[in-house]
């Protein structure tokens, strides 16, 4: 069992050597590089959908909570998804991209303020088993 460990853990290590650190993926074109400016700003405002969510997805979630203020963000994530996925050319879409930045700074995105959690809750403090008791 703990040679197996040490075998994997050596593998990885091995390619880490080999490959180098990963590095977060920067943004290539115009058209990302307004997209990663957009999120800055969603972002700056409170709203961070879960990570796990592709772009669209994630421009959904903070339009379905912040309202019409957001939809500005939806049309970047899909112009991204056309310049990466569908072929088009970047450079013809940066106008656009530009625009629904523009229009995403114009559109005052509410603050997003979550809610104080209830005290007693299961991430609260002072929980104890399923009927309350402790």
């Amino acid at each position: 069992g703990g040679l197996l460990v040490l075998g994997m853990a050596g593998r990885g290590l091995l390619r880490l050597l080999v490959a180098g650190p990963s590095r977060a993926r920067r943004p290539r074109g115009r058209v990302d590089r307004l997209h990663a400016r957009a999120w800055r700003l969603v972002q700056r405002r409170g709203w961070v959908p879960p990570a796990a969510l592709p772009p669209v997805a994630a421009a959904e979630w903070v339009v379905a909570r912040a309202g019409d203020a957001a939809e500005p963000l939806r049309t970047l994530a899909w112009l991204r998804y056309r310049v990466r996925y569908g072929g088009a050319d970047d450079e013809d879409l940066a106008g656009q991209a530009r625009a629904a930045l523009d229009a995403l700074r114009a559109a005052g995105l509410p603050r997003h303020r979550p809610l104080p959690e209830p005290r007693g809750t299961i991430s609260g403090r002072d929980h104890g088993g399923p009927d309350g008791s402790r």
